[in-house]
């Protein structure tokens, strides 16, 4: 499967979009699925503890549970990242996914989307899903994705 070659694609500015600002761990292509790195900053029960976008560590996704957004850019190490958690975007997709299914970040590409398939257990649901697929496609094509982390 080929990697989005114009990486962070939205569709559409109609959705409120939500994301953050974070530093990267290490280097991050835009359009990859991100999670929170374990570099935590301290912070005490005051606001003016928080830094910003330094005290957030970002990495890229690593499997299929707890992705924090997409990145919305590529970023070097040290660099700040910003995430973006609601949105439209396009993405690849790996394996079939029909209009409609929920979606989970593919475990086989960190920049690529799923469909969660009939998953009962509804832990595995809301630690998987990343949003539902707004078009279908075949594996290895592109779908349009409503992102809701």
């Amino acid at each position: 499967m080929a990697v989005n070659p114009v990486g962070f694609v939205p569709l559409k500015d109609n959705v409120n979009p939500d994301g953050f600002t974070g530093r990267a761990i290490a280097v991050i292509s835009g359009g990859y699925f991100v999670s929170i790195g374990s570099q935590a900053a301290t912070v005490s029960s005051g606001p003016d503890s928080f830094a910003g976008p330094g005290d957030i560590w970002i990495q890229v996704q690593s499997g299929t549970d707890l992705p924090a957004g997409v990145a919305m850019h590529n970023a070097a190490s040290g660099a700040n990242v910003s995430v973006i958690r609601k949105a439209e975007l396009s993405m690849p997709c790996d394996g079939n996914v029909a209009p409609g299914e929920r979606l989970q970040a593919s475990a086989a590409g960190q920049f690529a989307v799923s469909s969660i398939g009939s998953a009962d257990n509804p832990i595995v649901v809301m630690n998987r899903k990343v949003g539902y697929a707004l078009t279908g496609a075949s594996s290895g094509g592109y779908v349009d994705v409503r992102l809701d982390l």
